[in-house]
């Protein structure tokens, strides 16, 4: 029995210092989410890092400057060999509210549609109708304070084999042409998850 009660504590030490994509993501989103904000928009989909041939030297020379070389090699093997598809739980998120699309958020720029049977002079009727239209809606959207305006895409983290070190892709897109992402390297400092490294950015 008392050999019993030893294995029981020792499985539930485990479960509980365990680190889900969650709970991390609720350590470090405000490294990357506007602090000020209420909520943030988040993309229900965890999808995985994108590392590849084209941007992998880039990513191991960036992060080899803060961390040894072979935390950097397992992180981005664990990273290129991962094909979970999962999706955020959100209701573990702090001010997260999840969305499938983001069409319901963001500005996708002016929509005109053309009914070529009408006649020449109907036509420039329901364009300048639309026009109208859309000028009011792009400035119903830009009124919107900035945290309805944009749209959050986190990838799920990669841990090393200690727990001590993550890395994880933060986006944000607040249009068709208007975002940001980076490729992020975190460290456990005393149980607190810090930002020491960034690489593959990209700001359009």
């Amino acid at each position: 029995m008392r050999h019993l009660t030893f294995i029981i504590l020792i499985g539930l030490t485990l479960s509980c210092s365990g680190q889900t994509k969650e709970s991390f993501l609720n350590q470090v989103f405000k490294s990357y989410v506007d602090t000020q904000f209420t909520k943030y928009y988040l993309h229900s989909d965890c999808q995985k890092i994108i590392i590849n041939e084209f941007n992998k030297t880039t990513i191991v020379n960036d992060l080899c400057k803060h961390v040894d070389k072979n935390i950097v090699n397992e992180l981005v093997d664990k990273s290129s060999s991962d094909t979970l598809k999962l999706n955020w739980e959100c209701k573990k998120l702090k001010l997260a509210e999840c969305r499938k699309t983001s069409s319901d958020i963001l500005w996708i720029g002016d929509v005109i549609t053309i009914d070529r049977s009408k006649s020449e002079a109907q036509q420039k009727k329901d364009i300048e109708e639309q026009e109208k239209q859309n000028r009011k809606e792009k400035e119903k959207y830009d009124n919107k304070p900035l945290q309805e305006r944009e749209i959050y895409y986190f990838s799920r983290p990669i841990f090393d084999n200690t727990r001590q070190y993550a890395i994880i892709c933060m986006g944000v897109t607040c249009g068709s042409l208007c975002g940001h992402r980076c490729i992020y390297l975190f460290k456990n400092v005393n149980g607190k998850w810090t930002k020491i490294a960034e690489s593959d950015c990209y700001l359009s």
